[in-house]
């Protein structure tokens, strides 16, 4: 079997499986890259050298992070088609991911979200930014949201989330305030949640995330401000107002709670900066 044919194969199988578009599609991607270095050879004459040598291609190129998620495509590959028995030996499994360093969330302070708000001029920019503060949700979450999925009598809503998993988030009143006076006066009949000022259509991420850019820059926040570091926000802000880990872990749609606590390290550096206040 040729290493395109193992794609084709292990592709149909996962779309049964129900793994997401975004999934597939970055498997597909980071897949085609490996043939590409190797050639389109029979799997059979792949050997665990040939791997380690793409691994060490990419590591002279892509930053550890990267790197990793091109080995966990590869290993979950090899390890599918050991298991079909379409190979008598997985050459993959102890290829290791590189060692990453402990990557902190960046966070808004509470002075920040303040100016954030101030520099909003239209419902709209309240809407979206009170939404991202008080949700805690990823942009492709929000993006895909549509008006009639908003519940303003519990200020909630329905978002899927990675694995088309769905989830409830709840939303703050000054968010809801926002959203129903955005609601009211935009023009367009596209039921998409936000919508382009131009022949009103659903508003893509890069807008959404050209939004935020220009909010901050209004606002005279040197920082660079985009729709996830109001999740890390979120949650920061929640941890330090004293929400256990399990809740928070809860409203980010997180389904290991060990990704979530790596907020506890922004939210100790906060308490080191009150306690040299003090003492």
């Amino acid at each position: 079997m040729l290493l395109s044919e193992v794609w084709s194969a292990y592709r149909y199988e996962k779309v049964i499986e129900n793994y997401s578009d975004k999934t597939i599609k970055e498997y597909a991607y980071r897949w085609r890259a490996f043939v590409l270095f190797n050639g389109d050879v029979l799997i059979d004459d792949v050997m665990t050298n040939n791997i380690k040598a793409f691994v060490l291609d990419l590591s002279k190129r892509c930053k550890p992070s990267t790197v990793a998620a091109y080995i966990r495509a590869v290993r979950s590959i090899f390890r599918w088609v050991h298991e079909e028995g379409f190979i008598n030996k997985n050459v993959a499994v102890y290829i290791r991911e590189p060692k990453q360093g402990k990557r902190v969330p960046k966070d808004l302070s509470k002075e920040d979200v303040e100016r954030m708000r101030i520099a909003c001029k239209t419902p709209k920019e309240h809407a979206l930014f009170e939404f991202f503060y008080s949700a805690g949700c990823r942009i492709s979450e929000v993006q895909s949201l549509n008006k009639e999925q908003f519940n303003f009598e519990t200020r909630t809503v329905v978002v899927h989330g990675k694995g088309d998993q769905e989830r409830i988030v709840m939303f703050s009143r000054r968010a809801a305030f926002w959203i129903k006076e955005y609601f009211s006066t935009r023009k367009g009949t596209d039921p998409a949640f936000i919508l382009t000022d131009r022949m009103p259509r659903r508003m893509g991420k890069d807008r959404i995330r050209g939004i935020f850019k220009e909010l901050a820059q209004r606002a005279g926040i040197e920082k660079e401000v985009y729709p996830h570091r109001l999740r890390h926000t979120f949650a920061t802000h929640m941890l330090e107002s004293g929400v256990p880990l399990q809740d928070v872990s809860k409203f980010l749609g997180h389904a290991k709670i060990e990704t979530t606590q790596i907020y506890t390290t922004v939210t100790i550096e906060h308490l080191r900066k009150s306690h040299e206040i003090c003492f």
